[in-house]
């Protein structure tokens, strides 16, 4: 098992997952119905396949507009855990504003 850098960037890209998943729901049931808790996956591979999935559905319902994306923080490691997981579930890196220090 990973030391805590592993850990930080793992709870980056399980973050951003949750955030994705919750923006494609809210598209999808709107803000009134919350958010499922979810369960834990078996595998990364499981994650990604559902977080693109609603992501794919959420730009359908979004007139073909993936979500704008800020990732304050973006040069530590739970920021570039965000950065893997929101270009792996297919959002344009134009769509990814990375923020750091300089920036805030």
């Amino acid at each position: 098992m990973g030391g805590s850098a592993d850990l930080k960037t793992t709870v980056g890209y399980a973050g951003a997952a949750l955030a994705l998943e919750d923006w494609a729901w809210q598209l999808q049931h709107g803000a009134e119905i919350p958010f499922p808790g979810k369960e834990p996956y078996n595998t990364e591979s499981d994650l990604l396949k559902e977080v693109k999935s609603d992501v794919d559905a959420g730009i359908a319902k979004n007139n073909g507009k993936p979500p704008r994306i800020l990732i304050v923080g973006a040069l530590g490691r739970c920021g570039r855990g965000a950065i893997d997981l929101c270009v792996a579930a297919g959002i344009p890196e134009s769509n990814i504003s990375k923020w750091d220090l300089a920036e805030t």
